[in-house]
């Protein structure tokens, strides 16, 4: 296995891979470029980076990825099979990775994901797919809030009991009092709110859940802005994510 770019994140389609070849008898490990093998997987999530500045030695190499591609996608079997946490035993100690739902109805002009996965948020994947009784659980989930099970799997992740990581961001103009009052629930130790349109406002709808006290108290929660502002104005917004998020106005 190879990681081109995730070497602070766990890489979820190579943790499959190992799970899917380690139950078909495999030896799985990451790449040492001084060995030969049979089969290498490169795994690149960001056009961006850099690729391998060497050649594996091996007879079969497979390249995946929205690096190399947007059609690059894992077979059922693999794509719906348990991860194998201890590929990244240190990244994912306590901790469990996957996507509930794919999909995005935004399709911003900066962002792939409509056109990989799709113009409507579906749930792909059942809880326990990918997690067993963790303590804490990361979703790659572009946009959950958007999906029409959404009551549901918010009621599945509060009766989990674990911490949750929403590290895609979840959408406030998709938060209505019931949906608030459903995160107000979940475990968590910071929301992320997506703001992709600086030109959109959406003032009213951080302050409405914010001063209502729809968070539960001491949960920290922040707006993300996904457009290529400038810093004035990123601080601007974060400024008042902070009076509304205490409700005090201070």
């Amino acid at each position: 296995m190879i990681d081109v770019d995730s070497h602070n994140f766990a890489n979820l389609p190579l943790m499959k891979l190992s799970s899917y070849h380690k139950s078909i008898g495999d030896i799985v490990e990451m790449v040492m470029p001084i060995c030969k093998y049979d089969k290498v997987y490169v795994s690149k999530v960001f056009t961006f980076t850099l690729d391998i500045d060497y050649e594996p030695q091996a007879d079969e190499i497979v390249y995946g990825g929205t690096g190399y591609g947007l059609e690059n996608k894992l077979p059922d079997e693999i794509e719906h099979i348990y991860p194998d946490y201890s590929l990244y035993s240190e990244m994912t100690k306590e901790t469990a990775y996957g996507f509930l739902t794919r999909g995005c109805p935004r399709n911003c002009k900066f962002c792939i994901v409509t056109q990989k996965e799709g113009c409507q948020s579906i749930q792909v994947a059942e809880l326990g797919e990918f997690w067993r009784g963790q303590k804490f659980i990361t979703l790659l989930d572009p946009n959950l809030l958007a999906c029409i099970n959404r009551e549901k799997i918010l009621q599945e992740l509060i009766d989990s009991k674990a911490y949750i990581n929403f590290s895609q961001g979840l959408d406030i103009r998709l938060t209505d009092k019931y949906i608030a009052e459903m995160l107000k629930n979940i475990k968590t130790k910071i929301f992320h709110f997506a703001w992709d349109n600086p030109n959109e406002n959406l003032y009213g709808q951080f302050g409405d859940y914010g001063k209502r006290g729809c968070w539960a108290t001491g949960t920290s929660w922040q707006g993300s802005i996904s457009t290529n502002l400038t810093v004035r104005y990123i601080q601007s917004s974060h400024l008042i994510f902070r009076r509304i998020g205490n409700g005090t106005g201070q």
